[in-house]
């Protein structure tokens, strides 16, 4: 039997972010929360599924993570879609 162990991306800052959340009984910092959302942010999109999943095995608050389309959304991303928005019900 071959057993495959996959390590979340960027492994050292996740773990020690993880282990964090575990010392304070689950219960996120506002510090905790903005490294976690700058960790989050910088994964691959296609990563971030299985990492919730993963985090739900091992009993981390719902909501831990959000939305990877929320995730991914930079200022910049969100200000153009928000452009759109109005043109496009402007124009209706």
């Amino acid at each position: 039997m071959v057993n495959l162990f996959i390590h979340p991306y960027n492994y050292e800052e996740a773990l020690c972010l993880i282990e964090d959340l575990f010392r304070s009984n689950m219960s996120p910092t506002p510090i905790w929360r903005k490294q976690w959302d700058e960790y989050l942010a910088n994964i691959p999109n296609y990563y971030i599924s299985h990492f919730r999943k993963a985090l739900v095995q091992a009993r981390a608050p719902a909501g831990i993570i959000q939305d990877a389309f929320d995730i991914k959304l930079n200022n910049t991303i969100s200000q153009d879609l928000k452009k759109l928005k109005f043109k496009v019900s402007f124009q209706n």
